[in-house]
C-alpha cells in the first residue's frame, strides 16, 4: 500500500476519530455554537506544526459546510485572478443546494504561499456571505512568514476564526496510542506504548512522519 493510499485511509472521518486537539476542536465547536450550531458562514485559519492534523480538520470542516461538488481546494500558489473569478462567479448566489447548512467551501492550503497581490481581492471575498465558508491552512513558521510579507495580519485574521493545532504534549501523547493502534491493525505492532513515545518525539509529532516510520518497521 503506498503512503499515499494509507495516509488516505487513515485519515479521520468523523471530528471524534480526531485524536490529540482537544483545544482546537473546542475552539471551533463553540464558534459553532455561537452560530446557531452552522459551520458554513464562519471562515477558519488553521496553523501548526506539519503533520499534526490541519488538512483533515480543513476537509472535516468543509465537509459540514458543502456537498462534494461545492468544495474547491487549492494550493496558494494557485489562486491568482482567474481562480478568484471563478470562486466569485460560484459564490455569487447560494447553490441551488442551499438549505441554511450546506454552501460553498473553499480549502486554501499553505496560505502562506498567497501572492500578496491577491490579498484585497480575497479580503473582499472573505466577508461575509452565510453560504460561504473559506478555510486557510498553514504551518506556524508559515503563518510568520505569511504576515512578515505583503499581507497585513489584522485584515485578514479578523475575518477567521484563529485555530491554532498542537504538537507537544498531550498530542504527542495521543499520537503515539493512536501510532500503536494503527500499527496493530496493520499486524506490524509487539512493541511497547513507550516506543511509539519515542517515535512521536524522534518525528516531531509529525503523524504522516510516523505513519511512514510505522510502514517502513522503523519503530
Amino acid at each position: 500500500m503506498s503512503d499515499f493510499n494509507l495516509m488516505d485511509r487513515m485519515r479521520p472521518k468523523r471530528f471524534a476519530d480526531v485524536v490529540g486537539q482537544d483545544a482546537a476542536l473546542a475552539a471551533i465547536q463553540s464558534r459553532v455554537k455561537a452560530n446557531e450550531g452552522r459551520y458554513i458562514g464562519v471562515n477558519y485559519f488553521l496553523s501548526g506544526p506539519s503533520g499534526v492534523g490541519k488538512t483533515s480538520i480543513a476537509k472535516l470542516i468543509a465537509n459540514e459546510c458543502a456537498q462534494g461538488w461545492a468544495t474547491m481546494e487549492v494550493h496558494a500558489s494557485k489562486v491568482n485572478k482567474d481562480w478568484l473569478d471563478h470562486a466569485e462567479d460560484e459564490m455569487r448566489h447560494p447553490p441551488w443546494s442551499w438549505d441554511g447548512h450546506h454552501g460553498y467551501a473553499w480549502i486554501i492550503n499553505e496560505v502562506h504561499y498567497l501572492d500578496g497581490r491577491s490579498e484585497g481581492r480575497l479580503l473582499d471575498l472573505m466577508e461575509y456571505r452565510p453560504w460561504v465558508t473559506w478555510i486557510f491552512t498553514t504551518t506556524t513558521a508559515g503563518q510568520a512568514k505569511l504576515f512578515d510579507g505583503d499581507i497585513e495580519e489584522s485584515p485578514f485574521m479578523s475575518r477567521c476564526l484563529e485555530v491554532r493545532l498542537s504538537g507537544t504534549g498531550a498530542t504527542q501523547t495521543a499520537f503515539a496510542e493512536r501510532a500503536r493502534a494503527i500499527a496493530t491493525e496493520l499486524g506490524m505492532n509487539g512493541k511497547p506504548i513507550g516506543s511509539y513515545l519515542i517515535l512521536a518525539a524522534r518525528c516531531k509529532c509529525n503523524f504522516r512522519m510516523m505513519i511512514q516510520e510505522i510502514a517502513a518497521g522503523r519503530v
